[in-house]
């Protein structure tokens, strides 16, 4: 499933939420639970009132793609 986020106030919180993933989560067909180095880059887009702008993911496991869409209808907020 092909998910884009606008204006993520909080990456370390997505990151984490997708670190807890049991598939890959791909973004230009790299695997962000391994990929530190893309992480940053991803960081570092960061705008101080908007957050990350914009972030297409790509979500393979059913169960994965469930608490994204959880993740966003909350607002940004992974749940405990």
């Amino acid at each position: 499933m092909k998910v884009t986020l606008v204006d993520i106030q909080r990456p370390d919180e997505l990151f984490s939420l997708l670190d807890a993933f049991g598939g890959p989560v791909l973004c230009c067909g790299m695997d962000l639970r391994r990929d530190q180095r893309l992480r940053e880059l991803i960081h570092g887009m960061a705008d101080p009132v908007r957050g990350i702008p914009r972030l297409e993911l790509t979500v393979l496991d059913a169960a994965d793609a469930s608490r994204l869409l959880r993740y966003m209808r909350d607002g940004g907020r992974a749940a405990a």
